[in-house]
């Protein structure tokens, strides 16, 4: 994604394509396609105005961006990309990197070569924001990006496109971590009741492939119908496994919709609000700690109920 889509180039006036690569100056933060810079010879055709504090505005290129930056306010550049910020942003909506550091007040020395001169190239990568490429302003099914990822917390590069396109377009795919740890990812991420369900729903169906195996005569429990027994297990653990790490990334976007709705509807105040959303959000590793410590304790306490009430022969 080019976060400059939708700009025009300040040397032909052509709009950049999402697929465009922008070469930046890192002085005034206009982007120009390759070839036009290659065409001006690698100089800013601003370069003239950089004494002045002259800064490149999007918004003058109808990009529609709610931050503008004007001669006095220049905002935070990245000390990693050279991206020009909003002062109030935490990260570079390019790169991602922090931008309150006690390096990143200068622009990065980009250095000088023969294919880029003072410029640097754009490749961008959606890995290394936390937005995953998106503007942190807008907004999917009514919901600011920004306030999503509050939510959220942690993978944000990962889900914040994946709710974009399922919104979007309807396409899902598996999510490989709820895939391997079912009911403990939904735990995870703060999902307790649906966590509950995938429990119950998974000892019942195994609990009545005991039944359908022995006949209902658990006692009459033998070699060949634990091997049987085992197979169904397998394939209803995996059905399971199935489906919930092919539905989690909708599951979850319900889950953050409606929970990012009743907090904006409980708080007045944008501060307490946050507060709530970080609260409320993010993950719960505090929980996946207990569930297995109260495993180990279960098991332990079965293998020692089985054995001091075993019959010695």
């Amino acid at each position: 994604m080019n976060r400059y889509a939708g700009s025009k180039c300040p040397h032909c006036g052509k709009v950049f394509t999402e697929n465009d690569t922008a070469v930046v100056c890192p002085e005034c933060g206009a982007p120009y396609h390759r070839s036009c810079f290659e065409e001006i010879g690698g100089v800013c055709q601003f370069a003239d105005k950089h004494t002045e504090g002259f800064n490149w505005n999007t918004a003058d290129n109808k990009r529609g961006q709610k931050e503008q930056y004007s001669e006095d306010s220049r905002g935070v550049r990245c000390s990693r990309c050279g991206t020009l910020n909003n002062s109030q942003n935490i990260f570079c909506d390019v790169c991602g990197t922090p931008l309150h550091r006690p390096d990143s007040s200068q622009a990065p020395n980009m250095g000088e070569t023969e294919q880029t001169g003072p410029f640097r190239t754009m490749g961008y990568n959606p890995y290394t924001t936390p937005y995953g490429g998106l503007n942190p302003d807008e907004e999917i099914d009514g919901i600011p990006v920004k306030e999503l990822a509050i939510f959220v917390g942690e993978s944000t590069h990962y889900y914040l496109p994946k709710f974009k396109e399922l919104k979007t377009t309807g396409r899902n795919s598996i999510n490989w971590s709820a895939f391997l740890l079912e009911f403990l990812f939904l735990i995870y991420r703060k999902m307790y009741l649906a966590a509950v369900l995938v429990f119950v729903i998974s000892n019942l169906l195994t609990f009545g492939a005991l039944l359908l195996v022995t006949g209902g005569n658990i006692a009459s429990l033998t070699a060949e119908t634990y091997s049987m027994l085992t197979m169904f297990t397998y394939a209803i653990s995996f059905g399971i496994r199935f489906f919930v790490g092919f539905s989690f990334n909708r599951l979850y976007m319900n889950h953050c919709f409606k929970k990012i709705r009743e907090l904006k509807a409980k708080n007045s105040d944008q501060t307490a609000y946050y507060e709530s959303l970080t609260k409320s959000g993010a993950v719960s590793r505090k929980a996946i700690i207990v569930i297995c410590v109260a495993y180990m304790l279960l098991s332990m306490a079965v293998v020692y109920l089985s054995v001091l009430f075993t019959p010695v022969i």
